[in-house]
């Protein structure tokens, strides 16, 4: 019996590529059974050129909601989870293009294995000037290459993966609504939920385009020790709300331990004190939790980070 499927995407001022990549999910194999596109209060034309589109398809099943205030595309995300109804549900950025397979191929590992909460794939990034690059995001994973399960590491709260790539099952939308709060990204906390659960699983194989622009979400980010302390916090704040769900919830749902997420906000802990006080000897130290970084480099980066900073 096939389950019902449900493409969530988020929009906002995305009036350049938003008719290509709603054209690739018109086009896919294994048609979704639903498509809601939630717009975060755009100012372009992104919104007419959506209706327009769906008026020219002719499709029933395609909705959009628009929100009456900007509120960030992590929120935008999260509301549109209380409006799909889909048994497996996809998120889906507004400036990618999907391959014609992907919802098939994807649909089919989950039919295969009922064990399965969150499923992401690899990608092909497409630059502005056209070329296109083969991303291996499992160098990054360690997984099972039968069943496709990706292995929990020290690092785990780190997310692998790009959350344009991820469909999950809609027993973990409970848990996301749980876990997040605002300032939470979508696909961390997606992340966190089927890591808490212990499902999470990968297609090794590029079934999106993902567009590298200007205008990109992800891929953003500081290099100053203000910028990292602030993420470290944040990550703090995510790990004591993971924390707080597992000490509530019914342990037989649950794959981490206390114990271990105790241990990832020690670390985050510790990272922020040497950052703040400049704090070498701890720095060095750290050593030896080298496999919690998100990569490895990012130790060394700390320590340049430390010594590039003026005294207050």
């Amino acid at each position: 019996m096939n389950e019902k499927i449900s493409i969530l995407l988020a929009s906002y001022n995305g009036e350049t590529y938003i008719e290509s990549q709603l054209h690739s999910l018109a086009c896919q194999t294994r048609a979704a059974d639903e498509v809601l596109i939630v717009d975060d209060h755009s100012s372009d034309r992104t919104v007419s050129l959506i209706r327009q589109l769906i008026r020219g398809y002719g499709f029933e099943n395609w909705k959009v909601i628009v929100r009456p205030e900007n509120t960030g595309y992590a929120e935008n995300f999260i509301e549109g989870l209380k409006h799909v109804s889909g048994d497996l549900v996809f998120f889906s950025d507004q400036d990618d293009i999907w391959h014609r397979d992907k919802i098939a191929k994807m649909e089919c590992c989950f039919q295969k294995n009922q064990e399965i909460d969150l499923l992401l794939s690899d990608s092909r990034y497409v630059y502005e000037n056209t070329s296109q690059k083969q991303v291996n995001r499992t160098k990054e994973l360690r997984f099972d290459r039968k069943s496709g399960k990706v292995c929990r590491r020290r690092n785990w709260p780190c997310i692998k993966g790009l959350g344009c790539t991820f469909a999950f099952r809609r027993r973990l939308i409970p848990v996301m609504q749980a876990l997040w709060m605002p300032g939470y990204p979508h696909d961390l906390c997606a992340w966190h939920a089927a890591a808490i659960r212990g499902g999470i699983y990968l297609v090794p194989e590029a079934l999106i385009d993902y567009r590298r622009h200007g205008g990109n979400v992800s891929g953003q980010f500081e290099r100053s020790v203000d910028f990292r302390v602030s993420e470290i916090t944040r990550q703090l704040a995510y790990l004591k709300k993971i924390e707080a769900y597992i000490r509530s919830e019914d342990k037989d749902a649950i794959s981490i331990s206390l114990r271990e997420v105790r241990f990832q906000i020690e670390f985050y802990k510790k990272r922020a004190d040497y950052l703040k006080e400049k704090k070498y000897i701890l720095w060095f130290k750290m050593l030896g939790m080298l496999s919690c970084y998100d990569r490895k480099r990012n130790w060394i980066s700390d320590f340049f980070c430390m010594a590039s900073r003026r005294p207050e």
